[in-house]
């Protein structure tokens, strides 16, 4: 299992690094097989606003792209399709190395300099999307290194090598409670509210459980209202490292539950559930 340290440290409090937290799960019972530093590399890649993008006057797919970059402006030229202003983007300096192996450096492009680069999610090793640039919610701060203006894009994960007798930590959770009874130290459980209205379950849905010994309780809520889309940038990236493949933000909701709670979880469409039916049952 692969384990962020980010989030381990949302429920235990703890000052120690990743690899004396690795030490003393090993100790308990729980080998960490490696820790991984990630994030790290970007210290020279910045969050830059998107002012103004004109049609480049030597390439037809290319533009050049007017960047705020918090105390200064920059020009870079521009590939990607989605690029538009107003966006908070990915914006690569001189002297950057990406973790593909290759450097940025200032180049001409058809007769104009651009001093860097914007970047896809895969060019940052932050994803696999190489369709276009990646930017950021808009309240992230223009001009400060990723790793500086989002706390969460630097990490440690531990891979973790769990017991078959230790089902209880194949998930954020367990391991972050059995973290905190070994270096004796606070342990918090996620806080939500959770809130209930309209018509009860039971008359929007049946269940038949045809296999109890194997599936004793099979439980289902209905939410309404949902817009399907992609997850906030976080959220993929959570996924990404705890490898997870993101894919819309109804299905990345149940991945994530999964991963830090241990409850597998499944999405329907109720609009296409026959019979407005779940028939539990073996293969």
């Amino acid at each position: 299992m692969l384990v962020s340290l980010n989030w381990l440290k949302e429920f235990v409090e703890t000052d120690k690094t990743a690899y004396e937290i690795a030490d003393h799960l090993t100790m308990g019972g729980i080998e960490v097989e490696s820790v991984t530093h990630v994030g790290g590399h970007l210290k020279t890649v910045y969050t830059a606003k998107i002012l103004q993008v004109d049609p480049h006057p030597g390439a037809d797919k290319l533009t050049v792209v007017k960047l705020d970059l918090g105390g200064r402006v920059e020009n870079v030229v521009c590939g990607a399709p989605n690029v538009k202003p107003g966006m908070i983007a990915a914006y690569a300096s001189v002297g950057t190395e990406l973790p593909g192996g290759m450097r940025v450096d200032s180049r001409e492009i058809k007769g104009i300099v651009s001093p860097g680069m914007l970047c896809s999610e895969r060019e940052l090793g932050l994803g696999e999307d190489a369709s276009g640039i990646l930017f950021f919610d808009e309240d992230v701060p223009v001009g400060f290194s990723l790793t500086e203006a989002m706390n969460y894009i630097e990490d440690f994960i531990l891979e973790t090598s769990v017991t078959p007798n230790r089902g209880d930590c194949l998930s954020i959770l367990g391991v972050a409670r059995e973290l905190s009874a070994l270096i004796d130290s606070g342990y918090s459980k996620p806080k939500f509210e959770l809130i209930e209205n309209g018509e009860s379950i039971e008359s929007q849905l049946a269940i038949e459980c045809l296999d109890p010994d194997l599936c004793p309780r099979y439980v289902a809520r209905m939410v309404k209202g949902v817009k399907t889309g992609p997850s906030p940038f976080q959220i993929r990236l959570r996924l990404q490292r705890s490898g997870v493949r993101p894919i819309s933000n109804v299905v990345d909701a149940t991945n994530l539950i999964l991963l830090e709670c241990g409850q597998p979880l499944h999405a329907f469409d109720y609009s296409r559930l026959e019979d407005k039916k779940i028939v539990v049952r073996r293969c």
